[in-house]
């Protein structure tokens, strides 16, 4: 497993997480939320272990970051706490 895998890997977590949120599982949006949060954290890390950091790597991290961390939370926060007031 490459570390552009871990960072696809991020990016599909927040891709998801907003998916799954806007058909109101927010159960399974956390979650991708916390494998995103894993992902992210191995993959700089092994990056620099193995010496293979590179300008388009940390621009496609910061893309999969502005996703999953950004823009899902964004979208999670709002519609969870609307359904919960409803009920």
């Amino acid at each position: 497993m490459c570390g552009g895998d871990r960072v696809t890997g991020n990016l599909f977590a927040g891709y998801y997480s907003v998916v799954a949120t806007l058909h109101g599982d927010y159960r399974a949006a956390a979650i991708a939320l916390g494998f995103a949060f894993v992902l992210d954290g191995l993959d700089g890390r092994i990056a620099r272990m193995t010496k293979t950091e590179s300008d388009f790597g940390r621009a496609y991290d910061s893309l999969a970051d502005v996703l999953a961390f950004g823009v899902a939370p964004a979208v999670l926060c709002p519609l969870y706490t609307s359904d919960a007031a409803d009920e």
